[in-house]
């Protein structure tokens, strides 16, 4: 993204889900930033003068509060022409231009071991039928009260999940990492040595 801001402009505390890098092409900006004590790696953005609290299931234990980080805990740079910021993901930020400015960011999408877990149970549940089967008039059907059918279903289909998932190991799931990866970068190779020159950085 590019941000063109005029001098005095200013973006309201928030963090990004995301890992940023800023670029400062002209002017100056002065950033606030601070450690993200409340939730550890978010995965959805948020800004500090949000009505909405912090969902409870996300804050850390050590923590076990939404408020913003208070005014000590901030440190202050500027950034001048030249100058770059990478931001962790979940860092408390507010930048304010001393001058008109222009910066690019670029948002890095790291996956999560989540991510790499969903992924594997996904690809092994696209290998049954029971599985792939389309769930018609969903919303209609939720919305209309008449669920029992699909509740039905559902319950049957989760009481054969593990059976289906059985044998689910670290090598499945590090194929399936293999399996995304864009087939350009296969050119002068195959998966398994891509997979091995990943998990080697």
């Amino acid at each position: 993204d590019a941000f063109a801001t005029k001098s005095g402009g200013k973006t309201p505390l928030h963090w990004d889900g995301v890992e940023n890098v800023t670029f400062q092409i002209s002017g100056t900006k002065e950033w606030r930033i601070a450690e993200n004590c409340h939730v550890r790696y978010p995965d959805f953005n948020y800004e500090g003068n949000s009505d909405s609290p912090i969902p409870q299931m996300f804050l850390s234990k050590e923590e076990g509060s939404g408020a913003c980080p208070l005014v000590e805990e901030f440190r202050t740079l500027r950034l001048e022409a030249g100058s770059a910021l990478f931001l962790p993901r979940g860092y408390w930020h507010e930048p304010i231009c001393l001058e008109d400015s222009l910066s690019l960011a670029f948002a890095i999408f790291s996956p999560t071991l989540g991510d790499l877990l969903v992924q594997a149970i996904r690809l092994r549940l696209r290998g049954c039928e029971h599985w792939r089967k389309p769930v018609a008039g969903l919303v209609d059907t939720i919305l209309g009260g008449s669920e029992q059918g699909l509740r039905s279903t559902l319950q049957n289909s989760l009481e054969r999940f593990s059976q289906d998932l059985e044998g689910l190991g670290v090598e499945e799931i590090l194929a399936s990492i293999a399996h995304e990866i864009p087939s350009f970068q296969k050119e002068q190779t195959d998966s398994e040595n891509v997979l091995e020159w990943l998990l080697s950085k």
